[in-house]
């Protein structure tokens, strides 16, 4: 006898350690989409500080970048949130109706206080860039450096 696990119990075994990884490479990707935007916004208003461009047009591009930025960490949250309720499918069928962590953190994350944490933090680095990158755009027409 190989193995005590039956042909679909391996699959799912198999299937749920390469969501975990994959669920860890989103979220790396969503740290590091705020990174570059971060670095991507003062990359452009240092340019367009230091070389007193003139043009408003051009003081949008930080928001251009903070609204694309945002809108991709969206899309990677949604991702994850899909990837975690099939998860918690998984451990329900696995470990019953108490699940393991995926079904516990799942509880906690829909606490109020947790909730609110976690949509702030979430969103704050974004939020923050949108607003400074609107100040100094609205900033640049009273300015005109």
């Amino acid at each position: 006898m190989a193995d005590a696990l039956t042909t679909p119990e391996q699959y799912r075994l198999k299937e749920f350690e390469k969501l975990r990884d994959e669920i860890e490479a989103t979220l790396n990707a969503a740290w590091s989409n705020e990174r570059y935007g971060v670095i991507a916004c003062g990359a452009v208003w240092s340019w367009l500080i230091s070389q007193k461009i003139p043009y408003p047009t051009l003081w949008a591009l930080p928001l251009l970048i903070v609204v694309a930025g945002w809108g991709r960490n969206g899309g990677l949250y949604s991702h994850l949130f899909l990837m975690a309720e099939y998860m918690r499918t998984v451990e329900r069928g696995f470990l019953g109706p108490q699940g393991g962590w995926d079904v516990y953190f799942d509880a906690k994350r829909n606490e109020k206080l947790i909730f609110y944490f976690r949509f702030v933090t979430d969103n704050i680095v974004w939020g923050a860039l949108f607003l400074t990158a609107l100040w100094g755009w609205v900033l640049h027409f009273y300015m005109r450096f």
